[in-house]
């Protein structure tokens, strides 16, 4: 953000909150890489709660799949990201959109996004997940090895529900938390 304007983005929320000691943003679609540059600059906006949501999306847990999408990041450097940030405040909402079916991915490549699925499981993570859908024109559309509709719908599915699970597991462990902190 403000690179033409001379302004950083930390720059803009130090204004805003200046002005406004109530303001609460979200923060959508920041990369991996981009994130890490800021990390530092943005603990004090996210532990005293100005920033309750980010957006970072993964994409893939295959750091192969990354790199075919031309992103200038690794699935180390979200983890990274998505650790500082619980750090920061554990109650911070993080969402990461998830892709499937994009031109190559193989069983492995949709296997290691399961993995990182299941390691998100102990963050406070939401997911968006889409399956990769031809654009004409593009880059990836002149990739070989194009999936098909029926593995994506099928890897779609079991990555849905496979969110969901551990959705499921992680909001069992916080109300069992909640739980033992009423009976106290």
């Amino acid at each position: 953000y403000g690179q033409d304007l001379n302004i950083s983005i930390i720059d803009l929320l130090g204004k805003l909150c200046q002005n406004n000691r109530d303001c609460q943003f979200i923060l959508s679609h920041l990369t991996p890489n981009k994130l890490k540059k800021i990390l530092p600059f943005l603990k004090k906006f996210i532990r005293l709660g100005r920033i309750w949501r980010i957006n970072i999306p993964v994409e893939s847990g295959s750091n192969r799949i990354i790199r075919l999408m031309n992103r200038s990041y690794t699935v180390n450097d979200f983890k990274y990201c998505i650790e500082k940030l619980t750090e920061f405040n554990s109650k911070l909402e993080i969402k990461t959109d998830i892709m499937v079916g994009f031109p190559s991915e193989t069983e492995h490549d949709f296997l290691s996004t399961l993995k990182l699925v299941e390691w998100l499981g102990g963050y406070n993570v939401f997911f968006q997940i889409m399956t990769y859908s031809l654009r004409p024109n593009t880059v990836a559309s002149r990739f070989p090895g194009q999936i098909d509709q029926k593995t994506k719908t099928m890897r779609f599915k079991q990555l849905l529900r496979f969110c969901r699970i551990t959705s499921l597991l992680r909001n069992k462990k916080l109300f069992k938390e909640l739980m033992r902190q009423a009976v106290v």
